[in-house]
């Protein structure tokens, strides 16, 4: 072998080395993330499944006043409404921050924007 074959294999093993770098920080952790955050999105929509919100919306848009509920179901309606909150922001800062991630994501039918607006909406409504 060659020095300038020996220097040629060390080069694109290099560029190899790094290119994978750069694809595993741009796309797959970002992917893997997204994957994690979406998997505690519906664990916490499962646990809160039962809570109750604090006004009821009958159909063609009018409010009744607000339903009776207990202080330990009102402190329970807070923590949804801080957790909900804090998974749209979460949601929307990954959606703003990883645009490769984000394209190749929506390739697969979610819609990490759109789940962060109807987060914030599911936290708003509480």
């Amino acid at each position: 072998m060659t020095d300038l074959e020996w220097i040629s294999s060390v080069l694109s093993g290099a560029i190899l080395i790094v290119g994978g770098w750069f694809l595993a920080q741009l796309v797959a952790i970002p992917i893997y993330k997204f994957r994690v955050l979406r998997t505690e999105v519906i664990g916490k929509l499962a646990s809160h499944k039962s809570v109750l919100a604090l006004y009821n919306e009958p159909p063609y848009g009018s409010i009744k006043d607000p339903e009776k509920i207990t202080e330990s179901q009102t402190k329970w309606l807070q923590d949804a409404q801080v957790t909900f909150r804090g998974l749209a922001s979460r949601m929307r800062s990954f959606s703003k921050n990883e645009d490769i991630a984000v394209w190749i994501i929506r390739l697969h039918g979610y819609d990490p924007p759109g789940a962060s607006g109807a987060l914030f909406g599911v936290s708003n409504v509480l």
